[in-house]
């Protein structure tokens, strides 16, 4: 490596010099790269970038929480059509099915299981 002045006045090496020296890099990133570091780095934010990243690339009715009673989920199902409840943080919608199969008396029909560890068999 050639050998330039430094601040000083000493020499150091072009490799020394820029091994000192910061380097900026201008990378163009996605928005999924974004929600990627996110994760990466902001654990507690996680649930809020996917939400914002959600809705910029499908758009906001897809992150809109709706008021949606059995009713209206029971038109959707049928005897082949199993109702799944994916939950989030703090969501437990047990005793509202449970109000709707004892008004429908669907009590004997209704089989609640927690996916938890070791459900799986039991899913089946």
């Amino acid at each position: 490596p050639e050998a330039m002045a430094t601040p000083d006045g000493s020499e150091a090496s072009a490799l020394e010099n820029d091994q000192q020296q910061p380097q900026t890099v201008s990378v163009a990133m996605t928005p999924f790269h974004k929600l990627v570091l996110v994760r990466a780095f902001r654990e507690d934010k996680t649930q809020l970038a996917i939400r914002s990243f959600v809705a910029s690339e499908l758009g906001e009715s897809f992150v809109q929480s709706t008021n949606t009673s059995m009713e209206d989920i029971a038109k959707d199902l049928d005897k082949t059509t199993p109702l799944i409840f994916v939950l989030s943080q703090g969501a437990d919608p047990t005793e509202l099915l449970l109000r709707y199969a004892k008004k429908r008396n669907y009590m004997d029909r209704l089989h609640v299981i927690s996916l938890g560890q070791g459900q799986g068999p039991k899913a089946e």
